[in-house]
């Protein structure tokens, strides 16, 4: 069963665990030679059963706006209005997901993360029951 607290902690892994794919050095380092820091945890650190998971947004993680068709979004807009954020910074770079893909799928498929909620199934669920 899921509670409202949930959410939030999906969001808390979705952090720890997008924090240790920033520290890959490479833009093409092969998914088998990720080095992750994980800071001490493991799997041994949670309570048997304990589903992981993760979430994300594409402006955090993904990058590359202009490549493939994608176009700016909202937020890649707003964030270039001088002052938004100190030194002007933006998420041009962010984690790169777009280019580093295959290293989070590599570590979803070796079971290291063991749940995956697309949000248009929490957005599409909460639509049908009305709330």
């Amino acid at each position: 069963m899921i509670n409202k607290a949930t959410p939030l902690l999906f969001l808390l892994l979705a952090v720890i665990i997008l924090s240790t794919l920033t520290h890959v050095q490479s833009d093409h380092v092969l998914p088998e030679t990720a080095v992750f820091d994980t800071g001490g945890l493991s799997r041994d650190s949670f309570p048997k059963g304990f589903v992981f998971g993760t979430s994300t947004s594409a402006y955090q993680v993904e990058g590359a706006a202009s490549k493939d068709g994608r176009g700016p979004s909202v937020w890649d807009t707003f964030i270039k209005i001088p002052g938004r954020e100190p030194n002007n910074a933006s998420g041009e770079v962010s984690a790169d997901q777009y280019h580093r893909y295959k290293v989070s799928l590599h570590v979803f498929c070796q079971g290291s993360i063991s749940t995956l909620i697309s949000v248009f199934t929490i957005l599409c669920d909460n639509y049908e029951s009305g709330s």
